[in-house]
């Protein structure tokens, strides 16, 4: 019977864990991406301005490289915040919170992949002395490990499916 409600206590503790870090996920990226629009648009915050930089210098494709990075971004965190509503809702091991998280580990996958490639797809290439074209690619370790890492969101997405599949294993033997 303790066990039951020890359960029921912890389950309570995750769901308000997950709804309080969904709203600071939102609003974290809501603070990341009002910043972002503001150096964009090369606005100020009162006196102070925000700088916007890339990778690619001052190449007019530099600000697509941002645009496409934070869209695929926002579709990730809106997965994020969507398997998040569902576990506070009650859904830990659900099939639609496993999906929804799957999801967010796409986007942010294809976020990382993005974010590597495309500096060296939009960049231009550059003549050197020689007349021959060259064409800049750098590679960021921190691109290559988020890479990594949402490989490794995918085996934990994986690791839940099988917990719930046990969960309900233990739900049909009592």
């Amino acid at each position: 019977m303790s066990t039951n409600a020890e359960n029921d206590s912890s389950n309570a503790a995750t769901a308000r864990t997950a709804a309080r870090l969904r709203i600071g996920i939102l609003a974290v990226f809501g603070v990341i991406l009002l910043l972002y629009v503001v150096g964009r648009l090369g606005l100020h915050i009162g006196s102070a301005g925000v700088l916007f930089r890339s990778h690619l210098g001052a190449q007019p494709s530099a600000g697509y490289l941002g645009d496409g990075i934070m869209l695929l971004l926002a579709v990730a965190i809106y997965w994020l915040t969507a398997a998040l509503k569902s576990i506070a809702n009650g859904g830990l091991f659900t099939r639609q919170t496993i999906r929804q998280f799957r999801h967010f580990a796409l986007w942010l996958l294809g976020m990382a992949l993005y974010s590597f490639i495309a500096p060296m797809l939009l960049g231009r290439p550059q003549l050197g002395k020689d007349m021959h074209h060259r064409v800049m690619i750098a590679l960021d370790l921190k691109d290559l490990l988020l890479i990594g890492i949402t490989g490794l969101l995918f085996l934990v997405t994986r690791l839940l499916e099988r917990a719930g599949e046990i969960e309900q294993e233990n739900r049909e033997i009592v």
